[in-house]
């Protein structure tokens, strides 16, 4: 990378122009999972919780980013399915 764009990077436009691009993969990532069914309603403070590519389930934010997962890798899934299941029957 450039010292040009170092700097440019540092600018207020440049950040706004580095969280659109974040702001967009994130988007077409999340187009890509077909939601088939989910489990639960919607509620305030949640997130939806891909379990499987087609099933997902809300679950509350902070419990969502308790660990980091990745469906496509598979990394923290287990552990976060778990205690989204946990979750959900205690709901």
């Amino acid at each position: 990378m450039t010292d040009y764009m170092r700097e440019y990077r540092k600018t207020e436009q440049g950040l706004e122009n580095i969280r659109t691009t974040v702001r967009k993969e994130q988007h077409r990532r999340h187009r890509d999972l077909p939601t088939d069914t989910i489990l639960n309603e919607h509620f305030e403070g949640s997130h939806l919780h891909h379990i499987t590519p087609s099933v997902a389930v809300y679950i509350p934010e902070k419990l969502h980013r308790s660990v980091y997962h990745n469906l496509k890798t598979g990394e923290g899934m287990n552990e976060i399915n778990s205690k989204a299941k946990k979750w959900l029957d205690n709901a």
